[in-house]
């Protein structure tokens, strides 16, 4: 399952800034943010002609294991790994009978190291506002898989990319400012050793006193790798932060997207430096596409999992 899924219940389920005394106060429907019906069966009655106590357990199950299949891409087929539930009890409050349609509700209480508390409502139906039963399961182990690490590699890549973007400069800065370079235009630089040596033009950047002494075509390709390596600074976080946060929701997409910038920021960078600004166009458009995606599904993640705006009102009032 992916790291994204499995944090995400955390951030809209958890209640902020209220405190909960006693297990009845999460009879209130409106603390469950994920919900499924089940029907209930005539074999699911006892002799009293209420649900049977062990049914309920069945309920619990079921929407728990539903949720993580659904939203946390747990495979429990091919999983390496497996959870426990090591604590778990239901408080009833009222019954439930054949043919009743039971909506259960899930929260997510606490997320641990290694483990997670859900609180489970089972409702007599949609319209319910209380729970007639409620079963907390405490520290159920879950694993995370491999699905978030590729979207960590991704980022990784972009910080070596974007150096070896920066260390391109180097040869540029070699062949142009030269030691014949500073013996041309600045012969006194061996008196000033101390603050002038050649040593690649440093620290120039391209608009200075050295940068002034080279010809129009040098200069304009001496500032055309230099500025294909500051946009790629100027833009690091812009990529790296929102393919973070959408990766946790949305980590296929995420992924491809980052792949995408990757290959469209080579493509702007190769053509900022042998055409100019004019010869960053396909890469420019085609990495802000995939910018574009990021941050879209980056402003969703956090806005969904905030509980949108009744979620920033608790926060703020």
């Amino acid at each position: 399952m992916t790291l994204c899924r499995v944090v995400r219940p955390c951030f809209q389920t958890l209640k902020r800034g209220k405190s909960i005394s006693s297990l009845s106060d999460y009879r209130d429907r409106s603390f469950y943010k994920y919900f499924i019906d089940i029907q209930t069966r005539w074999r699911d009655n006892d002799i009293y002609g209420h649900v049977n106590n062990v049914v309920y357990g069945e309920w619990i199950d079921t929407i728990v294991n539903k949720y993580l299949i659904e939203r946390c891409s747990l495979e429990p087929l091919q999983s390496p790994s497996i959870g426990f539930v090591v604590s778990s009890y239901c408080q009833y409050f009222s019954p439930t009978s054949y043919p009743s349609i039971i909506s259960a509700g899930l929260l997510i209480k606490k997320i641990g190291k290694s483990s997670v508390d859900y609180q489970v409502g089972i409702f007599e139906d949609n319209q319910a506002l209380k729970a007639a039963a409620m079963a907390p399961i405490a520290e159920t182990k879950i694993v995370l898989a491999e699905g978030y690490a590729w979207i960590l590699l991704e980022a990784v890549i972009i910080c070596i990319h974007m150096l070896i973007t920066g260390m391109t400069m180097a040869s540029v800065r070699k062949r142009f400012f030269s030691k014949e370079f500073y013996e041309k235009h600045f012969p006194q630089y061996k008196q000033l050793g101390k603050v002038m040596k050649p040593d690649g033009g440093y620290p120039d950047d391209g608009q200075g006193r050295l940068a002034d002494k080279l010809s129009d075509e040098d200069w304009f390709t001496f500032n055309n790798y230099r500025r294909a390596h500051m946009n790629y600074l100027e833009g690091g976080f812009a990529v790296i932060v929102p393919l973070l946060i959408s990766g946790l929701s949305y980590t296929r997409v995420a992924f491809i997207a980052g792949l995408v910038y990757i290959v469209a920021r080579e493509i702007y960078s190769q053509g900022y430096r042998r055409s100019g600004s004019k010869g960053r166009l396909v890469g420019a458009l085609t990495l802000d596409a995939a910018l574009l995606t990021l941050w879209s599904m980056a402003l969703y993640t956090c806005f969904h999992w905030g509980n949108g705006l009744s979620g920033l009102q608790r926060l703020l009032f």
